[in-house]
């Protein structure tokens, strides 16, 4: 056979790399004891962290899991104190997703008992958290009407007025219910904005002809 040119006798006299290497580590291992056993502590406490990390967290996600269960088989029986309750501790302790969903949960409830205040305020902390454009919009809209219920007409208007800048499936209704909550108030500046937005985003509306009468009357 051939020899082959890469590789000769010469090569496999030298010392092998990978041993002479290896060598030189253990070497220096021996020499900086006290260094290498910090590196490998250091490194090793990383990992145990990590996992302690991780454990700690599944932990959370079940416990809110959990609760978020007991809450939704609460509102099934009609238990709406005990749901409450466990609900509004999720909105305070709980993590994403459930901590989220809570809120959203906790508003409904609050809203559907009458306690408008409360579910203007679930609805405000989901809408600030919301993963997407479309949940937030539905929360701003409910937002509005919790704090309209409320009477409080100026943060009905905010979150509507949040809510119709996002181009999703609940604009129109935005800013319908903002020209309802206008008009309600006798604020002629805020209704003529509400059709102006109405007639830009929706040119092809039933009552598009009504509208623009209405907004050449608040014009002069």
């Amino acid at each position: 056979m051939a020899a082959d040119g890469s590789f000769n006798r010469k090569d496999l006299k030298a010392p092998d790399k990978f041993f002479t290497s290896f060598g030189k580590a253990l070497e220096y291992a021996r020499n900086n004891h006290t260094r290498v056993a910090a590196v490998v502590g250091g490194v090793a406490l990383v990992f145990v962290a990590g996992a302690v990390f991780s454990s700690w967290r599944t932990g959370l996600e079940e416990r809110d899991a959990a609760a978020f269960v007991r809450a939704t088989d609460a509102i099934r029986s009609d238990s709406f104190a005990t749901a409450a309750i466990v609900l509004d501790q999720l909105t305070v302790d709980g993590n994403r997703p459930y901590g989220d969903l809570a809120n959203l949960y906790a508003a409904r409830l609050a809203y559907n008992e009458g306690r408008f205040e409360q579910a203007a305020g679930h609805y405000a902390s989901f809408a600030s958290a919301a993963r997407t454009p479309y949940l937030r919009q539905i929360a701003l809209v409910g937002q509005a009407a919790a704090a309209e219920a409320a009477g409080d007409n100026s943060q009905a208007d905010e979150a509507l007025e949040m809510a119709s800048r996002i181009d999703a499936p609940y604009r129109e209704p935005a800013l319908r219910a903002r020209l309802r909550v206008a008009d309600a108030g006798a604020d002629s500046s805020v209704a003529l904005e509400a059709i102006e937005s109405l007639l830009e985003h929706f040119p092809g509306l039933s009552d598009a002809d009504e509208l623009s009468r209405r907004q050449q009357s608040l014009t002069n």
